[in-house]
């Protein structure tokens, strides 16, 4: 069995349950308009590295969605400690970032 689920709030939704494979990168999107039908508009999404498709990336910007993405192309900084990978954003004052995860079983 294969799942996607969504978190929110510390409260796990489960998006999708199948027994077939499925594509888990085209599950984002949907799960994106579920979270703004539910709770309002997404301000923040953190997923796996295989959810960083091109399509992703541009649908979350256009929306204006921060990403826990690591940012594409070459490093160009030689320095290994100066190396930023994914962002954090800490909103003091603010709900906990909304997270979507997803497993196998």
């Amino acid at each position: 069995m294969k799942a996607h689920m969504l978190q929110t709030g510390g409260i796990t939704y489960f998006d999708r349950m199948d027994f077939n494979a499925f594509n888990k990168r085209k599950c984002l999107k949907r799960s994106a308009l579920k979270h703004h039908q539910l709770f309002g508009h997404l301000h923040q999404l953190s997923a796996d590295r295989i959810y960083s498709t091109n399509e992703n990336r541009r649908y979350l910007t256009a929306r204006k969605i921060f990403t826990n993405f690591i940012p594409k192309g070459r490093n160009t900084l030689t320095n290994p400690e100066k190396v930023s990978h994914a962002p954090c954003l800490l909103l003091t004052g603010q709900e906990l970032p909304n997270i979507e995860i997803e497993f196998s079983l």
